[in-house]
């Protein structure tokens, strides 16, 4: 584990937020990609987002399964990406879905109720709201979906969905996804597996755990039928998805919640059909390099969808994506 890495990945990132919760980047010119002209026809945007919670992100580089590998020749990507400060399930999911850091939601557990803040008791904390709250205040005619293995994220994080559904282990997880992917109209789809972070608890967090590692190649089997259920859609050919997939955060031990680099160490990929293979650390040195942060999942979201993030909702983290699809900045 490349320990000094990820503390200078974290300084870097977090410096600039001592000044700014609007700007983490300089503006780098925009790296623009060879693309062919559509046939005069525009491709509606959807996403999938995947959680392999518990995936360690330089051990998932390093494993490097099947569906993974087949996704990078076509995404932007890193296994050097940062998990927010607290590990904790609850607060590593709302940092993902909300676009702000641990502490400023303050939620820790799977009430999502943030807490009080200890040196101003009395007075209310900030009540932030996740994707699907913003998504059905200016985009209500999107139909969303969550398969989770978690009641709390399924019926309190993101209730806001068109359906949410709580499964029993990650396989009905796939089938249950595979299936919405068959039969309904999907325009933003959010997956969650805890295979991975339960033999992770179990074992360890290590590529000395074969637990572990079993269970990173069997989830990434599920991964991989759920883009074969998205490829077969009878509407793929009108449709543009942008496929995340990622994990919540890592472990160190038997354990996380803690904020050390093992615990923090993520990865993530960003998949297009028409993307080029671009992994994030080569862009180097700043201001071109793109040091991922969870927070940064919710603009790139939004992005995607052509949607405006509004000011009032005091996002921290920024978008990136542009910089390589300019061409999809259409009227």
């Amino acid at each position: 584990m490349k320990k000094r890495t990820y503390r200078w990945l974290a300084l870097v990132l977090f410096l600039p937020l001592l000044h700014t919760s609007c700007t983490r980047y300089e503006n780098p010119a925009p790296i623009f990609e060879e693309q062919e002209e559509d046939a005069g026809q525009s491709r509606r945007r959807k996403v999938l987002f995947i959680s392999i919670d518990g995936a360690g992100g330089e051990i998932v580089g390093q494993v490097m399964p099947t569906h993974i590998a087949g996704l990078l020749p076509t995404s932007k990507y890193t296994f050097y990406g940062l998990a927010d400060e607290d590990t904790g399930d609850a607060a590593s999911w709302m940092t993902m879905m909300a676009g702000v850091s641990s502490s400023s939601h303050r939620i820790e557990d799977d009430s999502f109720i943030p807490r009080p803040n200890p040196d101003n008791p009395h007075v209310s904390p900030d009540s932030y709201r996740s994707l699907f709250s913003h998504l059905n205040a200016v985009a209500s005619s999107l139909r969303s979906y969550v398969v989770s293995r978690s009641e709390g994220i399924s019926n309190r994080l993101l209730a806001g969905a068109t359906e949410s559904f709580l499964e029993s282990s990650d396989e009905a997880v796939k089938n249950r996804v595979v299936s919405t992917l068959q039969t309904k109209t999907s325009d933003v789809v959010v997956v969650q597996f805890t295979d991975v972070l339960a033999a992770g608890v179990t074992g360890g967090f290590s590529v000395d755990n074969s637990d572990y590692i079993a269970a990173i190649e069997r989830v990434d089997g599920y991964v991989g039928e759920i883009l074969a259920a998205v490829a077969a859609r009878g509407s793929y050919e009108q449709e543009d998805w942008l496929i995340i997939v990622t994990s919540n955060h890592g472990g160190i031990d038997r354990s996380y919640g803690g904020n050390s680099d093992l615990e923090r160490n993520t990865f993530v990929l960003f998949q297009n059909k028409r993307f080029q293979q671009l992994d994030f650390t080569t862009l180097d040195p700043t201001p071109d390099a793109i040091f991922f942060h969870a927070v940064d999942f919710f603009p790139q979201i939004f992005y995607w969808l052509e949607l405006q993030t509004q000011e009032s909702w005091n996002l921290e983290g920024q978008i990136f994506l542009n910089r390589f699809e300019v061409e999809f900045l259409h009227p």
